[in-house]
């Protein structure tokens, strides 16, 4: 019984992390292009006025690292 209920607490959190992750996405505008050959992605909402923020990785960085620090700022 107990497994169970672990069990299903584990797919509960998978759940809701997918959901945060997924809302924090909806209605962002995302377009890639190089800069050199740099792969640079930019994240916006259509008609927001705001500040531009870059986020960067480090060496053993990667983008797919960054975009969930770009989803909540942009």
């Amino acid at each position: 019984m107990r497994r169970r209920i672990v069990s299903l607490c584990a797919i509960l959190i998978a759940a809701l992390s997918i959901y945060v992750l997924e809302t924090a996405r909806a209605g962002l505008d995302a377009e890639r292009w190089f800069v050199n050959n740099t792969p640079v992605t930019t994240l916006s909402k259509p008609n927001a006025d705001g500040p531009h923020v870059v986020v960067a990785h480090g060496f053993a960085g990667s983008r797919e690292m960054m975009l969930g620090y770009g989803h909540v700022l942009a």
